[in-house]
């Protein structure tokens, strides 16, 4: 007998998951722009691309120390949303009036329930 979780299993347990995100990530992808001068600019759009659900959360301490030399003297603070949103290293997320970059994903993996985002705050 197998001990593996079947994709329909899988499926349903990420789907039971999304009542326990109870912040709306409004997330934003740069659209690439060039300038008079011929040079490539990142610029975010005043609306989202994307609203999804999710949580907020101070970062542990493991992942602080593994991130320290992108944190800075910052805080950092991980998002967690459901599998399979897109989420970029050039991303920017905002929860009600805070904005974050993003700084890391979790690696994939199969088995996977949601993805966690690494996220910095901008001041």
């Amino acid at each position: 007998m197998s001990s593996r979780v079947r994709e329909i299993e899988l499926t349903r347990i990420r789907h039971d998951l999304i009542p326990y995100m109870p912040d709306a990530l409004e997330i934003y992808v740069p659209v690439k722009a060039r300038t008079s001068a011929g040079a490539q600019t990142l610029t975010y759009p005043s609306t989202p691309t994307q609203v999804v659900p999710g949580s907020l959360g101070p970062m542990g301490a493991e992942d602080t120390a593994y991130y320290a030399d992108k944190l800075g003297s910052r805080m950092g603070w991980v998002a967690t949303v459901p599998y399979g949103i897109a989420i970029g290293n050039d991303n920017r997320l905002k929860v009600g009036s805070r904005q974050f970059e993003v700084i890391g994903t979790d690696s994939p993996r199969s088995f996977q329930m949601d993805v966690r985002i690494m996220l910095r705050e901008l001041l």
